[in-house]
């Protein structure tokens, strides 16, 4: 008796990934940002990468490293690990001295700006009109 349907999938042992921020690729992080800057495809980026400093790996490896560096260097100091972040003792971050606003009271700030904005140009520039003193018409 013949099974009928799909064959079973293909399954792969599982591979040893390097941990958080052992990839060699990071070393070459500035080279694969100055490649990409240029407009040059992956393939040109992994065939650098092996003439010059014998990395031998795969475009869609390439591309997922710098995926995850650029969010992590996006994200600042928030997504680097414990440790990691550049900051002087005895200073505190520009961030802290701003006080935290919601998006909310942002926005009805800045509402509040624009209406003071218009009635100082209103006030300013008082529009008459040249037949405000003229008396109105007879039917």
């Amino acid at each position: 008796m013949a099974k009928i349907g799909k064959k079973p999938a293909k399954t792969f042992p599982p591979t040893e990934h390097p941990r958080p921020f052992q990839s060699i690729l990071w070393q070459h992080l500035e080279l694969i940002r100055l490649r990409r800057r240029q407009r040059h495809p992956w393939r040109v980026i992994v065939e650098e990468l092996q003439n010059q400093h014998g990395i031998t790996t795969t475009q869609s490896t390439v591309m997922r490293f710098f995926k995850r560096a650029r969010a992590r260097l996006q994200e600042g100091s928030k997504g680097l690990p414990l440790g990691f972040d550049e900051i002087v003792e005895g200073s505190k971050p520009e961030e802290d001295n701003i006080p935290k606003q919601t998006p909310r009271e942002r926005l009805r700030a800045e509402a509040a700006s624009l209406e003071k904005k218009t009635k100082e140009r209103e006030a300013k520039w008082k529009f008459t009109s040249p037949y405000q003193d003229k008396p109105a018409r007879k039917k």
